[in-house]
């Protein structure tokens, strides 16, 4: 009995561990976000001397022949009438696979 509880703790130590391993890049992107350029590649710390938020207002602006606001516009327009079609579709599937009308 002892035993399964000594296993059962380890397992969790182990993908405890594991788990913080895999979310660490996830975390030090999300930290990486608030620094400069020269902070990311000149310091190892994860937290940020100062939070600056220039790196989304540079990325919204952006320096080529569209902004970031466009691509949101396609995005949506592209997303949009997807989805509706999808939804106008799914009728259509729901009266095929279920036995509603005899006659088909």
């Amino acid at each position: 009995m002892k035993n399964k509880a000594v296993k059962k703790g380890l397992t969790y130590v182990f993908l405890g561990l594991f788990g913080i391993v895999m979310l660490f890049p996830v975390i030090w992107m999300f930290f990486a976000c608030f620094k400069t350029n020269n902070e990311i590649f000149g310091s190892l710390s994860i937290l940020p001397q100062g939070w600056s938020l220039e790196a989304f207002v540079k990325g919204w602006k952006t320096t080529g022949t569209y902004t970031y606001a466009q691509y949101f516009i396609n995005t949506f327009a592209l997303v949009v009438p997807t989805t509706l079609l999808t939804l106008a579709s799914s009728p259509g599937l729901i009266f095929r696979e279920t036995s509603f009308c005899s006659w088909f």
